[in-house]
């Protein structure tokens, strides 16, 4: 399937998300247009894939010239987009919804790829050759995207390119996101994130802005209860088992539930104060249906019982609460999971970051785009009304198609005895269209 002029629809997005629609070139414009569409409606696309699937574009050598000119400034252009889209109460960020931060690692078969190193996945639950992403994902019952992201790059990478002045840790990374979004008059009040962010500083500097957040505790954390100091694995042997009550865990975003045996306490950490812990017995069956987090992180205290713990800064919030929002965190799994099937976003080859930033922004710009259309009813009638990154994508391309047939409607209106007519019919639409 070919790919006719350029989409009404990805146009009204774009013109939607633009501070000003005039701004750059026409052709820089029709370029990221091109390449949002060709993204979201092709399977493994490339430049080159796209725009030989463009029936009516420009010239390869003038839509390469437009990417290389638009590939710095793609980042600023998601983040210019997705700025102005908080205007649009549709798709706005609210109070109530969360934020989540979670690294991604992206796989490469090339270490000579800038930004490329070795770094432990969990999804692969070992040690990968790949670039370290850090993405920010909002999600609230109504919408969810992805806000922002940033590559980690590990010191040794960066001291082989002589460029160490680059480099910055993972959880400071992590506070420019914190702090960023802190400015925001509509960001969230609540962030969710694993353990390796939960930092006594990171926790201290969220709770300087005024914002609560529900993590997993460091397993190496001490904590004062009851006015003895306990480790971790001590603390769960000095709670009477009969304050582990039966809990209900609902995820608000799939409804799945699971019931589990919880004690809730409040204790007292070094530097950054008072915090709820909600401990969590595991049992043979705690693996099954699980509805908390995709990797549980397990515990043993020194009875040999074992149990899992997460932390709020909320003192008021009940287990139930705090594990059912925990299990939201889980949204960014499966949001990169969502861009790999869909939006290949570990299909970027290019050697220099600037261009793995660029296709980073991009993914980033199509799943927006998705979010965007679908809240807007756009895609309704083409079968999605609350669905799924996959299914809003397969209505984009059904839409795509209908856009196709329609163009070649017109064209064969317009001209119906011509060779580049006979041309189109006979190979361009899947070799049937002149049949």
């Amino acid at each position: 399937m070919k790919i006719p002029n350029p989409s009404p629809l990805v146009n009204k997005f774009l013109a939607a998300a633009a501070s000003n629609p005039d701004s750059g070139t026409a052709g820089e414009r029709n370029t990221v247009e091109r390449l949002v569409t060709g993204i979201i409606f092709l399977d493994k696309p490339s430049p080159n894939k796209i725009h030989e699937a463009d029936v009516t574009g420009e010239s390869k050598r003038a839509f390469y010239d437009h990417i290389h000119d638009l590939a710095q400034q793609m980042p600023s252009h998601f983040r210019q987009m997705f700025s102005n889209l908080q205007g649009d109460p549709k798709i706005a960020m609210n109070g109530g919804g969360f934020l989540i931060i979670d690294e991604h690692v992206i796989p490469h078969s090339s270490k000579h790829i800038e930004g490329v190193d070795k770094f432990y996945s969990t999804t692969e639950r070992g040690v990968v050759l790949g670039m370290s992403l850090l993405a920010v994902h909002y999600y609230s019952e109504r919408v969810d995207y992805p806000v922002d992201f940033d590559f980690y790059r590990r010191y040794r990478e960066l001291e082989a390119r002589g460029d160490v002045t680059a480099f910055e840790e993972k959880n400071q990374l992590a506070r420019q996101f914190f702090t960023k979004f802190a400015s925001m008059k509509n960001a969230p009040d609540t962030w969710l994130m694993d353990s390796y962010f939960m930092t006594k500083e990171n926790g201290g500097l969220l709770q300087h802005f005024h914002k609560t957040y529900i993590s997993r505790p460091k397993r190496n954390w001490n904590c004062n209860y009851q006015g003895h100091t306990y480790s971790l694995y001590e603390l769960h042997d000095h709670i009477p088992a009969e304050d582990f009550k039966l809990t209900q865990v609902k995820n608000p975003k799939t409804g799945k539930r699971k019931f589990y045996h919880t004690a809730t306490v409040d204790v007292y950490f070094a530097r950054i104060g008072t915090h709820r812990l909600v401990l969590v017995q595991c049992g043979e069956a705690t693996a099954m249906d699980e509805v908390i987090e995709g990797n549980p992180e397990i515990l043993e205290a020194p009875s040999k019982n074992k149990f899992r713990v997460f932390v709020t800064n909320n003192t008021s919030w009940d287990a139930s609460y705090i594990l059912s929002t925990y299990s939201l965190r889980w949204s960014i799994e499966t949001s990169f999971q969502g861009m790999n099937q869909n939006l290949a976003l570990h299909g970027c080859k290019w050697r220099e970051l600037s261009g793995q930033k660029c296709f980073l922004a991009l993914t980033f710009m199509c799943y927006l785009f998705l979010s965007w259309a679908r809240v807007h009813g756009e895609l309704e009638q083409y079968g999605v009304k609350r669905g799924t990154l996959g299914q809003s994508r397969r209505a984009f391309r059904r839409y795509c198609v209908e856009q196709f047939a329609e163009w070649l409607t017109r064209l064969k209106q317009q001209c119906t005895e011509c060779a580049p007519a006979d041309y189109i019919y006979a190979h361009l639409y899947d070799n049937d269209a002149g049949k």
